[in-house]
């Protein structure tokens, strides 16, 4: 007796099969892109984060030693420190955080955005406005001399 049972697949069964391979393979792609792109923002964002740190701890030890702080507005500070020339820090439009010191300029690209500064007698305040990813904060800098009453008025 001769078996009737079917010996290979049917075109509609390939048809799916095929179907499913693809959109396996497409998902593969995408999570593959994903995790690409995470990695590279997550380096992006180590970057920036080193730069702003290098940038606070500089403006840091410039207003340590400061006799005398203004804000001259929002995007500029002066410092004055004695027996030395006078330091400039600047937030420039391109959100770079700018040192000046006479002809030397040093700068920090893009860690500024939104940034200001505040300033009273003895202190200094980088201002970061809120986003959607964190609350808006406050970095206060303090100037030894002058909280110890040994600035210039």
């Amino acid at each position: 007796m001769i078996s009737l049972r079917r010996r290979g697949m049917m075109l509609y069964e390939v048809m799916i099969g095929v179907i499913l391979m693809a959109a396996f393979a497409t998902l593969a792609v995408e999570v593959i892109r994903s995790s690409l792109r995470v990695s590279r923002d997550a380096s992006e964002a180590a970057g920036l984060n080193a730069r702003f740190d290098g940038a606070v701890a500089q403006l840091r030890r410039d207003v340590w030693s400061a006799a005398k702080i203004t804000a001259a507005n929002p995007t500029t500070l002066n410092i004055e420190v004695p027996n030395a020339k006078p330091i400039t820090w600047t937030v420039t439009k391109e959100a770079a955080l700018v040192r000046s010191l006479e002809s030397e300029r040093q700068a920090w690209p893009e860690v500024a955005a939104g940034i200001t500064f505040e300033s009273d007698a003895t202190t200094v305040a980088l201002v970061e406005p809120a986003t959607s990813r964190r609350d808006a904060r406050r970095i206060p800098l303090v100037s030894q001399l002058a909280v110890a009453g040994k600035g210039t008025p």
